[in-house]
């Protein structure tokens, strides 16, 4: 019998359906490439986002399992949990890091295609040579942090569960995990910052060189609230709790709120994204032909 709080048994079911229809969206994601021209500014972005979606609906299953085996006392090994815990983050990493890396690569190709009204390119910031690095840095320092946070601390349980280390050593790996968590979500914060920030200059870029580009509209209309939106819940999970006092706030509720939001959120940004792959007659390229121009599902090219 699983004895949980309802609300355990809530968030644990959300979390099966957001990695199902996760799932669904790979799908999607695959035959959308499958149309698509077999260019790498065309393919490449959405590759990514094949990934993040395949890690991510990974990550809500295994975490599903890990809750529900967790509490239902039917003798699994702690090395079995401990190794569910360290692959479920793992995979949410993934998303942590590389769903803004998407939205940004593909602020990236719709800069270096924003041409004036004179057919002049406008050279918007946002495709510059250093924004990219600076972009991509901040990816990879997220991910790093967040992979060495997860091996630090995996490790700490199994020495501690072998009785190789002390309570009082356990206690320093857990602060350290602590910090480095800290530094996750602060580098994170900073990428959702930039993802907006680039987003909306370069469409007010765009507009100002009377520029139409469908697919930056539809970032900005379809991505862009959800990256805000959970911008916003980051702040407020990470800093209220921790300089208020919240009387009377049952943790399982907490966590179902933060699963839901967190699919939410997850999922509008994945769903804006790939739905900019069926966008007919988009140039990837500057003076780029017919050749080059995104298909709808259900076209062929020839």
């Amino acid at each position: 019998t699983w004895h949980v709080p309802p609300a355990i048994k809530a968030a644990t079911a959300f979390e099966i359906i957001w990695s199902i229809v996760l799932v669904g969206l790979l799908v999607v994601i695959f035959r959308r490439l499958y149309f698509a021209p077999p260019d790498r500014d065309t393919h490449a972005p959405y590759i990514l986002l094949s990934v993040v979606t395949g890690a991510l609906s990974i990550s809500y299953l295994t975490s599903g399992i890990l809750f529900k085996i967790s509490n239902t006392g039917n003798g699994i090994p702690f090395r079995v949990r401990v190794g569910l815990t360290a692959l479920s983050m793992s995979f949410s990493y993934i998303d942590l890091a590389f769903e803004p890396a998407v939205c940004l690569w593909l602020i990236h190709l719709r800069g270096r295609v924003t041409t004036t009204t004179e057919g002049k390119s406008a050279k918007p910031w946002v495709s510059h040579y250093w924004k990219r690095i600076v972009d991509w840095s901040l990816v990879a320092t997220i991910f790093i942090l967040s992979i060495s946070k997860t091996a630090i601390i995996t490790n700490a349980w199994m020495e501690f569960e072998t009785h190789r280390i002390d309570y009082s050593q356990f206690t320093h790996y857990l602060l350290v995990d602590r910090r480095l968590n800290l530094a996750v979500i602060a580098f994170s914060l900073l990428l959702s910052m930039d993802t907006a920030i680039s987003l909306i200059s370069l469409k007010v870029t765009q507009r100002r060189a009377y520029f139409i580009d469908v697919i930056t509209t539809r970032l900005v209309a379809a991505v862009l609230p959800f990256v805000v939106f959970r911008f916003i819940e980051s702040l407020i999970v990470t800093i209220y709790p921790t300089t208020y006092r919240i009387p009377y706030i049952d943790p399982s509720v907490l966590i179902l709120v933060t699963t839901i939001l967190g699919g939410i959120f997850s999922i509008g940004v994945i769903s804006g994204l790939a739905s900019t792959m069926i966008i007919p007659h988009v140039l990837w390229a500057p003076g780029a032909t017919t050749s080059t121009t995104a298909l709808p599902v259900g076209h062929k090219a020839g």
